[in-house]
C-alpha cells in the first residue's frame, strides 16, 4: 500500500509540475503591472537566502557556517494580480568546524504557498494578502529518533513533520514610486500534522508567528496608529541611499513542549532580531547581523535551545523596480 501511494503521488506531482510549467507559459503572455507588485510583495515576504560567518557568539556548535538556499518558483494565477502561488525548495546547511568538515542532516523544505490580494482600500491604506502554505520539513534519515539514553538521535535520526500556515500580510506600498522594497506586517497560525515519532509532546505543533521588515520602527508604528505616512516630509535622497533594513520574527508555540509538563515561558517562544546593511550600489547583497532566540530550528536538533548573535551575508533585493 505504501509503495502503491508513492508511486501515485510521484507521477501526480510530475503531471502538476507540467500543468504549473505550461500556465506559467500561458499566463507570461499578458503580464500587466497588478502581476509585477504581486511578485514584487511575494518576493519581500520570501525567506531570503544567506550564509553566516562561524557560528556566532552563542550557545551552537561550532561552525564553518551555516547556509540558506531558497529559491521559489512563481505562478501569476490571474491577469489582475489578485491571486498567485509559488513552490519553494528551502534548504539548511551547517557544516561543522571539525576534521573533514561534516554536513550532518541537512533540512529540506518544500513548500507550496497560495496568495490571496484583496487591495481594498477602504479596509486598508497599503496592501492587504492573504496566504495558505502547505508545507514539509524533513532531514532526509532513517534512524532511530532516540538513543539508548532517551535523548533525541542527532546523528541519523529519523525527522519529519507537515504543517499548515495560514495567515495575512499587511503590506505598506507608499513610498513615492522610488525603488525600494515596500514594508510589512505579517500574521499567521501554523499547524503540524503527520509527524514522525518524538514530535508531539517536544516540538510545537500549533503556532502563533509574527513578522515584520520595516526602515524605521517607531515611525512605521506611529503611522499605523495615526494613519499618516511617517516618511512623507522626507526629501527623495531619503529613499535612494543606503539602507538600514529591520526585521522582527516571533512565534509563540501554544501547545506545552516544556520536560516536566509544567508551562516554562522560556521555551515556548522563538524571536529574532536582524539589521541588514543594503549599499546603495549593489542590487542583491546585504551584510546582516542577527539575535536569535528560541527553538532550534535545524531539524531533529529541534529540542535544543538557542540564544546566538551572529552575521553574515544575504541574498535580498531591496530595489526591484
Amino acid at each position: 500500500m505504501k509503495s502503491l501511494f508513492k508511486g501515485s503521488l510521484t507521477k501526480y506531482g510530475f503531471l502538476g509540475i507540467i500543468l504549473l510549467l505550461t500556465t506559467t507559459k500561458l499566463l507570461a503572455q499578458e503580464t500587466s503591472e497588478s502581476q509585477k507588485l504581486m511578485s514584487e510583495y511575494i518576493g519581500m515576504v520570501h525567506s531570503p537566502s544567506y550564509i553566516t560567518f562561524k557560528q556566532g557568539i552563542g550557545n551552537l556548535n561550532p561552525l564553518l557556517f551555516e547556509a540558506v538556499v531558497a529559491p521559489y518558483y512563481l505562478v501569476n494565477l490571474s491577469h489582475n494580480g489578485e491571486w498567485a502561488m509559488d513552490i519553494s525548495f528551502k534548504g539548511i546547511i551547517r557544516m561543522r568546524d571539525q576534521r573533514s568538515y561534516p554536513i550532518t542532516t541537512p533540512s529540506y523544505m518544500p513548500s507550496l504557498t497560495v496568495y490571496r490580494n484583496f487591495g481594498d482600500r477602504d479596509i486598508y491604506k497599503g496592501e492587504l494578502l492573504s496566504f495558505l502554505t502547505l508545507g514539509h520539513h524533513s532531514n532526509g534519515q532513517s534512524g532511530p529518533v532516540y538513543n539508548s539514553d532517551g535523548t533525541y538521535n542527532t546523528e541519523d535520526g529519523n525527522f519529519a513533520t507537515n504543517f499548515i500556515k495560514v495567515g495575512w500580510m499587511l503590506i505598506d506600498d507608499q513610498s513615492k514610486g522610488n525603488q525600494l522594497i515596500p514594508e510589512y506586517f505579517k500574521f499567521g497560525f501554523e499547524t503540524h500534522l503527520l509527524n514522525s515519532r518524538g514530535l508531539v509532546n517536544d516540538y510545537g505543533l500549533f503556532r502563533l508567528n509574527f513578522d515584520s521588515e520595516l526602515k524605521n520602527y517607531l515611525g512605521a508604528v506611529r503611522s499605523l496608529i495615526s494613519g499618516n505616512d511617517y516618511r512623507e516630509k522626507e526629501p527623495d535622497s531619503y529613499f535612494n541611499k543606503s539602507q538600514l533594513r529591520y526585521h522582527m520574527h516571533f512565534t509563540w508555540m501554544i501547545d506545552n513542549r516544556s520536560p516536566e509538563r509544567k508551562y516554562d515561558l522560556s521555551r515556548q517562544f522563538d524571536f529574532s532580531f536582524r539589521v541588514a546593511y543594503h549599499p546603495k550600489l549593489l542590487n542583491d547583497i546585504s551584510l546582516f547581523a542577527e539575535y536569535y532566540y528560541g527553538q532550534d530550528y535545524y531539524n531533529i536538533y529541534f529540542n535544543n535551545e538557542l540564544s546566538v548573535f551572529r552575521i553574515g551575508l544575504m541574498a535580498s533585493n531591496f530595489r526591484v523596480r
